[in-house]
Order: structure tokens, then C-alpha cells, then sequence
């Protein structure tokens, strides 16, 4: 029988498989919700601007989070979070005020139509750059390694979570401008030509606009420059000059955000937005380097093994590409410092090492080549069983967490969250379907 007309194309397949995924995800946990605090901290720039027309995100944001304006005891003094968020999401808001009227919602920002917009559209970027993660490791992998590593660690990271259940915060459009950058710069490296280093500074700085730490991703040209240069490939003097144009496409992307500091903050620059707009503090004389990987604080190996397993694999693809690697890892290692300095290293109320999602792109390629690898002496089967249980392991933690059976903000009992990894399905099936039927808990904020 001939099934030609009735199978998709072959290169299609992982493209249905995904879209199938998401959207069995969505229908299954897309509950949308503005209520975490850093989520209200990113939207309501976007709110204030088109509703209030204005820069005074307090009305919203200091409510939200302290509980009322002028509350002695909060955390927070202004709005420290980044603008880039707001401006990913501001084609779904302005839809959304567009029809508000139509579909008799008050045009506030804050109505129906405003949140399940935004929401999916914060989804549907997080999702555009896992689709990215997955072209990136095409590029280097065969096609059913690169599928399995993409699949592994969107439901065996705490990017599920944060893409669809609680997806204010910045960890969707996070990914997304990683994985652009990073499939930007592997399909152009090695060129010289000037409007090429002004894209990657000008994504470099869209990246900055949604966390400031993207600007580690600069890292990877670097390493790369360095390399050659050690290499008699280039000389100093022409490889210095071409990243003017970067540093100017960097600029240019960040100077909305330097516009919001400046009027908002009083200067143009802020290294760190979160000095003087929290209690927050950065030691790096000081850092938890090892409770990041340990720690039963949301730490990586209790909460994401299969994320750990890809990024402590990343050094395998040096064999392939020791140039890219070595940018790649120096951005892990940066990462790692930076987030082990601060004191909210297990990203406070959180599902998982959740500080890391921006990582996914090169955590991909990592699982990639080890799956890749392995495949040469275990069987495919096997391997995905393997990665089913890590998937596995994620998804019952965060039923545990949904169900609020784990903390979210402490370290937790492994005795505790052992015996309901082995007891939710059976002890917590009510709880569990009363929650998919719309019910549930509301996510940590």
C-alpha cells in the first residue's frame, strides 16, 4: 500500500510532534494568571505606558508586591525589571486593547482579553525558541538526537512550568532571544562584513533589555576572536574593528531601556538595575557555586538532572567544534558565578533552577551530542526510556509543587519528596484532575 500521500514529510515530522506536544500542554495547563511579583514587575511597563501613558509603574507593580503603596516593610523601593519583556508582548496587549471594548472588558490593562492575550503570547515566544533550540542542534546532530535532547529538556527542565503555567515572567522570551542570537551567529560566524557584527550587537542588546545578564552572550564572538587571533587567522587591528559596529548595534537595541532608566531612575546606565530598587545584595567573594548544583533549594541536581546531565555534557561537542565550545562554556561559567553571588541564588519562590532557562539553547546541544554519542553502542529505545524518567521525575515535581505538597522558596525534606514522588499519582489523582479542570492552585508567585 502506498502511504505517500497520507505520511507528512519526514522533515516535517519533529515540527507536528512539537506543535502536537504544545498544544496537548496548553489544554492541559494553560490557566493564564498574572501573580507572581517579577511577572507584574515586566508587564507593567507595558500596562502603564498604553493605559496611563505614562513611566509610573508604582500604581501596579508596588501594589502587587509590597501589598500597598508606601508599605515600610517591602522588599522593593521602584521597579527594577527590564523593559525587553514589555516590548515582546506588546503586540498581543495592543490587540487586546484593540478588542477590550468589543468583548465589553474595561480597557485597564489588567481585564481578561489583556491577560489570556499576553499570556499567549509570552507561550508562543517561549515556544518559537525551543523550536530554535531544536534548529541550532539540526545543524550539528542528526535529526532524531537533536529531537529526543529538545524534547528532554523542555519537559525535564523547569521550562515547561515557566512557558505555560506561570509564563509572566521573563524565562519565555528569555529563551527566545538566546536561541535567536545563538542561531544568528552560528549560521554567520565567520564573516566579516559589518552589518552582520551590527546584528549581533543589536540582538545582543534586545537580549539585555529582557535580563541584563544576556550581555555574557557577547562571550561567544569573543572566544571566537580569541581563537583565531591565536590562530594567525586575523589580525588584532582589523578583528578590534569589527566589533564597533557590535558595540553600536548593542547601544541601539538598549536605548529604549536607557530612555525608561532615565526618566525613571535618573541615570542612563544601570549595570545593575536591582541596586537601590531592592534589598538584594551580590557577593562575589562569596558565591554559592555548589548549592546552584546541589542544594535541595531548587538546586539543579534534585530538581532537573536531565539539565544538569546537558549542560556538564557540553564539553563532548569540542571534538566537532572546540571554537564555539569554548564560547559556550565560558557563557555556562559566567552564568554560574553570577547567579551562585546573589543571595536569591535559588530564584526565591521558584519552580527549579529556574535562573537558568536562558541556557536551554546550549543545554540542547550538550544532551545532543551526548545522545548522539551514546546512540553509537545503546539503543535508541533505551535512551529515550532513559529521558522518559527524567521527564517523568520533572513532571511529578511539579505536581508536587502545584499541589503545594514541596515549598517554594526553602529547601526541601529529600525523605518528604521522595515518598511523593512515589505517592502523588496514587494518593493526589483528585487533586490532580480537580486542578487540570480549573481549578488548581495558584502558581508560587
Amino acid at each position: 500500500m502506498n502511504t505517500s500521500h497520507t505520511l507528512p514529510p519526514a522533515r516535517h515530522r519533529p515540527l507536528l510532534l512539537f506543535g502536537g506536544l504544545y498544544l496537548f500542554w496548553m489544554a492541559l495547563l494553560f490557566r493564564p494568571a498574572l501573580v507572581s511579583i517579577d511577572g507584574t514587575g515586566y508587564y507593567s511597563w507595558i500596562q502603564s505606558l498604553v493605559v496611563h501613558h505614562d513611566l509610573n509603574t508604582d500604581p501596579l507593580f508596588l501594589t502587587r508586591a509590597c501589598g500597598g503603596l508606601g508599605h515600610s516593610n517591602c522588599l522593593f523601593q521602584r521597579n527594577p525589571y527590564g523593559i525587553g519583556v514589555a516590548l515582546f508582548l506588546s503586540p498581543f496587549f495592543l490587540l487586546a486593547h484593540l478588542f477590550a471594548p468589543l468583548l465589553h472588558a474595561p480597557q485597564d490593562g489588567l481585564s481578561r482579553p489583556y491577560i489570556l492575550l499576553c499570556s499567549l503570547g509570552s507561550s508562543l515566544w517561549g515556544f518559537a525558541g525551543l523550536l530554535l533550540c531544536w534548529r541550532i542542534a539540526t545543524l550539528f546532530f542528526p535529526e532524531r538526537a537533536a529531537t529526543l535532547a529538545c524534547l528532554t529538556l523542555w519537559l525535564g527542565s523547569p521550562l515547561l512550568f515557566y512557558m505555560i503555567p506561570n509564563n509572566f515572567l521573563s524565562h519565555s522570551v528569555d529563551l527566545f532571544v538566546n536561541a535567536l542570537f545563538l542561531y544568528v551567529y552560528v549560521k554567520t560566524r565567520g564573516s566579516e562584513h559589518p552589518r552582520i557584527w551590527l546584528l549581533y550587537g543589536l540582538l545582543i542588546g534586545l537580549a539585555m533589555t529582557v535580563r541584563m545578564p544576556n550581555i555574557f552572550l557577547g562571550i561567544i564572538p569573543v572566544a571566537e576572536s580569541i581563537a583565531r587571533l591565536r590562530a594567525g587567522e586575523r589580525h588584532l587591528g582589523p578583528e578590534a574593528v569589527r566589533y564597533t559596529p557590535l558595540a553600536a548595534g548593542l547601544l541601539l537595541a538598549m536605548t529604549p531601556q536607557m530612555l525608561v532608566w532615565k526618566l525613571t531612575r535618573g541615570r542612563w546606565f544601570l549595570l545593575n538595575p536591582y541596586k537601590g530598587a531592592t534589598h538584594d545584595t551580590i557577593d562575589f567573594l562569596h558565591p554559592h557555586l555548589w548549592e546552584v548544583l546541589f542544594s535541595t533549594n531548587h538546586g539543579f541536581l534534585l530538581w532537573a538532572p536531565a539539565f544538569l546531565i546537558a549542560l556538564v555534557s557540553l564539553p563532548l561537542l569540542a571534538r566537532r567544534d572546540p571554537r564555539l565550545t569554548a564560547g559556550l562554556a565560558l557563557l555556562v561559567l559566567l552564568d554560574w558565578y553570577l547567579v551562585s553571588s546573589w543571595d536569591y541564588w535559588y530564584g526565591d519562590a521558584a519552580f527549579g533552577p529556574r535562573l537558568f532557562l536562558n541556557l536551554i539553547p546550549v543545554a540542547v546541544l550538550g544532551l545532543s551530542v551526548l545522545l548522539d554519542r551514546a546512540s553509537a553502542r545503546v539503543p535508541l529505545s533505551a535512551l529515550r526510556a532513559v529521558a522518559g524518567c527524567l521527564v517523568l521525575w520533572t513532571l511529578l515535581l511539579m505536581g508536587q509543587y502545584a499541589l503545594k505538597l514541596i515549598p517554594s522558596n526553602t529547601g526541601v525534606s529529600v525523605p518528604v519528596l521522595l515518598h511523593n514522588q512515589l505517592t502523588l499519582i496514587p494518593d493526589h489523582a483528585g487533586q490532580l484532575l480537580h486542578a487540570l479542570a480549573g481549578h488548581r492552585p495558584q502558581p508560587h508567585p
